[in-house]
């Protein structure tokens, strides 16, 4: 039996069609893939980035924290330094307030 060119046109067409369709298919399907797999990184490198930032806020207040301790204790040495060096020179300025106060006189 001879067929129409009519229907071996049709069924080359049927045949194409479906392997278009099935070409888009998994087209469709890697894209799907992809664009999960972009969703994933995208929100992998948010977690990272907000995780990067509290260490890196963590470590700006410990270090801040370790600068005022440190500014703490050299305000505290230099306070008991000038205690001391006053100290040494009071008996010298009564002396000199009480010489000052009996010239007057």
């Amino acid at each position: 039996m001879i067929r129409s060119p009519l229907v071996v046109i049709k069924e080359k067409e049927d045949e194409v069609a479906a392997r278009i369709q099935l070409a888009q298919a998994l087209a469709n399907a890697r894209v799907a893939e992809a664009r999960a797999r972009a969703a994933a990184l995208r929100d992998e490198a948010e977690r990272d980035g907000l995780r990067d930032a509290e260490e890196f806020r963590r470590q700006s207040i410990a270090t801040a924290l370790e600068e005022v301790a440190t500014i703490a204790a050299a305000g505290r040495e230099e306070a008991t330094r000038l205690r001391r060096h006053g100290a040494v020179h009071v008996p010298s300025a009564a002396r000199r307030i009480v010489e000052f106060i009996l010239s007057e006189a």
